[in-house]
């Protein structure tokens, strides 16, 4: 017999930033701790609690997740003074769950139980956002769709006239096992105080790592950073200044700092428009890796939806059309990557964009991305189905129910019967590939494409053309696996308006004087030779409206 274990109850305060609700009563069935772990552990690894969605009882399961936060993370402070502060607070007893519902295969779950249940419950293409009335977890609670809260402007400043890359976005694309095994995402918080008091960061990372986890790719929280004193960069009303001047402070100091792929900021300022969120598309690993993000919502999911956004497009990502839908729906309002947040939170990512960021993996090649962290790393420990190799193990899918992959046994994480690999560019049907498979394509023209040796399932190191080689139809010059031009060059050191400058500008150097020369010898200045120019020197021209004065 089911024991009704949720309740409709009454009287409980108002939301002020919710129009309508239901307030109910989650109740904890059980909740289990690992043995030998922690000594004095508050949180259980794994708990359930039976929950009433729309008039029906549902049973939540829930696991700690322990790929969530680096055992590294730290977080960054400044004095009054000034000086910055760093701490590194130990998360291994945090409070942040995601899982699913029973009985519902297509759901997915994203709380935090520190003080009462917070978070998402996804059931299909229903998206329900719960939130406690008052500081218990067994107390009150509110649950709604989020079409109910009272929301702000909520679209993105990225336009798809900027993609690098043609899609096919046809009506039904076909979904991908993006990878054999994990990527991974080390993403760095940077926040104006504004921001923190609304985007409380382990739950909204929480939320991002629910969103990507079906696409094989872990986003891992290695570090916050919140400008207490004063900032750091002018952020600006228009996204885009304040996009480039967050990059440039990225690559001048928090990268000589400390180690991370991606780096999101968010600021309480109102951007033009109704922008809400800024990035770079095909940045993932590079310099350019990060985006700008407007704190535009009171509860966290709605903030961390737009930072999954962002770092979407760094992935290669373009806004969805109407040719793209998620799972079942019919259409794109809830997909991760529509134009804007409509009826609701996104609760998936659409085929167009599992294709999108298949083509930009096999053509940028992100390494970044294999860099899979040790179990020293993360707060969980050596064993079988933690979905890391640790030594011992020929191979580690997960637990038994999140391993997809036939060729690895998830209850001893050896090979299965026949197979001799499990995953890997140079594995396919659990076999190692003939020697001269293509395992990965050139890029462009200063790249090369790599092939399987035969004896290894991982294709070989990335290797590229001789800098200095001529690419792009003679418009730049190789340079370590990428081909800038004179433009590119021109408009990163300049802005929008730079333009190459003309030949004579360039011939200047060929006569090797103090202001234009390739080097200086104790005879003097060098003079420059005419191969040389072209190929290692750059001129711009940037011209600037002339006021007249008063």
């Amino acid at each position: 017999m089911f024991v009704l274990l949720a309740v409709l109850v009454k009287g409980a305060r108002k939301l002020d930033h919710v129009e309508r609700y239901d307030v109910v009563r989650p109740q904890r069935l059980t909740g289990r701790v690992k043995r030998n772990i922690f000594s004095n552990q508050v949180y259980p690894d794994e708990l359930q609690y039976a929950l009433t969605i729309d008039g029906e009882n549902h049973t939540i399961h829930l696991e700690k997740n322990r790929q969530l936060i680096g055992r590294h993370y730290a977080e960054t402070h400044y004095s009054e003074d000034g000086r910055r502060v760093t701490t590194f607070p130990n998360y291994e007893d945090h409070c942040y769950y995601h899982g699913h519902i029973q009985g519902i295969e297509d759901s997915s779950v994203s709380v935090g139980i520190c003080s009462g249940i917070s978070g998402f419950v996804r059931a299909e293409q229903k998206v329900y956002l719960v939130e406690p009335l008052g500081d218990s977890a067994d107390g009150e609670h509110a649950l709604y769709r989020q079409e109910h809260l009272r929301a702000n402007k909520t679209s993105c400043g990225h336009s798809n006239d900027s993609t690098v890359y043609d899609h096919d976005q046809g009506p039904a694309p076909r979904l991908l096992g993006l990878f054999k095994s994990k990527g991974w995402v080390r993403s760095y918080l940077l926040m104006l105080p504004f921001g923190y008091l609304h985007y409380t960061h382990p739950k909204g990372s929480e939320v991002i790592y629910v969103l990507y986890r079906p696409l094989n790719i872990r986003v891992m929280l290695v570090g916050l950073e919140i400008w207490t004193t004063r900032d750091h960069i002018d952020v600006m009303l228009s996204p885009e200044d304040t996009l480039n001047r967050f990059l440039q402070w990225r690559q001048d100091d928090l990268l000589k700092r400390a180690k991370h792929d991606n780096a999101q900021f968010v600021t309480g300022k109102d951007f033009l428009g109704d922008t809400v969120g800024l990035a770079n598309k095909l940045a993932m690993c590079a310099a350019s890796s990060g985006a700008v993000n407007q704190d535009h919502n009171i509860n966290p999911i709605g903030v961390a939806s737009t930072i999954a956004h962002e770092m979407g497009h760094n992935l290669g990502m373009s806004h969805d059309t109407s040719g793209c839908t998620c799972g079942t729906s019919l259409s794109n309002d809830n997909c991760v990557m529509a134009d804007r947040v409509r009826s609701e939170y996104p609760g998936l990512f659409s085929g167009c964009s599992q294709e999108q960021l298949s083509d930009f993996l096999e053509r940028a090649n992100p390494r970044c991305l294999l860099d899979t962290p040790g179990s020293d790393r993360l707060y969980v420990g050596p064993a079988c189905g933690n979905a890391f190799l640790d030594p011992g193990e020929e191979c580690d899918c997960g637990t038994v129910k999140e391993c997809k992959n036939t060729c690895c046994d998830p209850t001893t994480c050896r090979l299965t019967e026949g197979s001799s690999c499990a995953y890997g560019a140079c594995c396919e049907n659990c076999q190692l590939k003939q020697a001269a498979s293509l395992c990965r394509r050139a890029s462009s023209d200063c790249d090369l494409a790599e092939y399987c040796t035969g004896t290894s399932e991982h294709c070989p190191e990335d290797t590229f053309q001789m800098n200095g080689k001529p690419c792009s139809y003679g418009q730049g010059y190789c340079y370590n696996g990428q081909c800038p031009t004179h433009q590119q060059h021109c408009k990163r050191l300049w802005g929008p308006a730079a333009q190459v400058g003309m030949d004579s500008c360039f011939n200047l150097n060929l006569g090797g004087n103090e202001g234009a020369h390739c080097g200086r010898t104790k005879n003097g200045f060098v003079r420059c030779t005419p191969q040389y120019v072209p190929a290692h020197l750059t001129s711009c021209v940037l011209t600037f409206p002339v006021s007249q004065r008063m």
